[in-house]
């Protein structure tokens, strides 16, 4: 799974692979590290506080943000060779497949689990975002924090 957001990593200067997209990409991977991180060390201070009716939950909703995070570094690498309005609107149209495998996973777990705690899972799918202002924030770069838009792609 790490493999592909290495991969995405090491794209050329042609096409996309601007500067830009570059430190984005470092940023995919830093957030992906984080993420399973605190999925596994929450589950495992779940489990040793007494907690395990949660871990289910937890586990369910980390683990899809993580495969969503997959999936967004593999759009990325198809994207290498694009050029930069395209990649953004290819992107974007991913979007919806992305959102699709949250909303399925949601009722997979809703239809195999039985006692899964709702309130969790919810936890777990949302906690990629404060990491990611966290890993933002934390990883001050030229191009992301400069708040320059790019006038190409509109980001």
């Amino acid at each position: 799974m790490v493999c592909t957001l290495f991969i995405v990593a090491q794209s050329d200067s042609d096409g996309i692979g601007s500067e830009l997209m570059i430190e984005f990409t470092r940023f995919l991977i830093r957030l992906y590290i984080v993420q399973v991180l605190v999925t596994v060390f929450v589950a495992i201070a779940l489990y040793v506080a007494g907690g395990a009716r949660f871990i289910s939950g937890w586990l369910w909703g980390g683990g899809t943000i993580c495969i969503y995070l997959i999936l967004l570094a593999y759009r990325l690498k198809k994207c290498k060779n694009m050029t930069p309005r395209a990649a953004v609107k290819a992107v974007r149209w991913s979007l919806a497949g992305r959102l699709a495998l949250v909303a399925f996973s949601t009722l997979m777990a809703t239809l195999l689990v039985k006692d899964i705690n709702y309130l969790a899972m919810i936890a777990g799918l949302l906690v990629w975002r404060p990491l990611s202002l966290w890993a933002r924030y934390t990883m001050p770069t030229e191009a992301i924090s400069s708040g320059k838009e790019n006038r190409e792609t509109g980001i």
